[in-house]
């Protein structure tokens, strides 16, 4: 929403605005206090690319972490060229750019509310059937985004994709935790990071296309 109301106010004030959220950031990370060396037993002579030859190792030899990594990797992929193509498709069709911060606003206010009603369903529902209702819900919510017009639609849709999302999130970060050893869940968890995010390279190039499709084929 800040963003959309900086943006109407000029162009370049968004991007100006964003280094000081990576400045506050970083002030808050040497605040902190805390221990956060790994335990006294942790080999710390290793390379940067040792360690992360290990953590990818261990991770692909886990056929749950690899389920994770393909799985995580897909959903990332769509999720974010889904948040572009609301993006576009609403300033496409006429929405101003605080109409449309507010709709990502809410929209994200839902995915914190999947979030907080998370440990609820955990404890009503098997994982096997998290797994495959959210994941079908996700196909259901998100494959309209193409044929709606309203920025109010889409943030409807998005909004509740995004609730769905944070279910899955926690059940397999959770599962994962209890996998990997104390002292590989760094490794770990920075090589199965890196590579989920990796496809989100691509979302922009990809929601543009799409865009672009939807667009030429209402126009036919």
């Amino acid at each position: 929403l800040l963003g959309g109301v900086l943006y109407q106010r000029a162009r370049w004030a968004p991007f100006a605005a964003n280094p000081l959220s990576y400045a506050g950031t970083a002030l808050c990370v040497r605040a902190i206090r805390t221990e956060l060396s790994p335990p006294g037993g942790t080999d710390r002579t290793k390379s940067f690319r040792d360690s992360a030859r290990e953590g990818l190792s261990f991770l692909w030899h886990q056929p749950f972490l690899r389920f994770a990594l393909l799985w995580g990797a897909g959903v990332n992929a769509v999720f974010t060229a889904a948040y572009y193509f609301v993006l576009i498709a609403a300033r496409t069709h006429g929405a101003s750019p605080a109409s449309v911060g507010l709709m990502l606003s809410l929209a994200s206010g839902c995915g914190l509310v999947g979030a907080l009603v998370t440990p609820w369903l955990l404890r009503r529902v098997s994982a096997r059937r998290l797994v495959v209702g959210c994941s079908l819900a996700m196909v259901v919510l998100v494959a309209p985004l193409g044929a709606v017009r309203s920025v109010w639609a889409y943030g409807a849709l998005f909004g509740a994709a995004l609730f769905v999302g944070p279910v899955l999130s926690v059940l397999f970060q959770t599962r994962a935790i209890a996998l990997v050893p104390p002292e590989l869940q760094g490794r770990t968890g920075a090589a199965l990071e890196s590579a989920v995010n990796a496809v989100q390279l691509l979302a922009p190039v990809t929601a543009g296309l799409l865009t672009a499709l939807v667009l030429s084929l209402i126009h036919i």
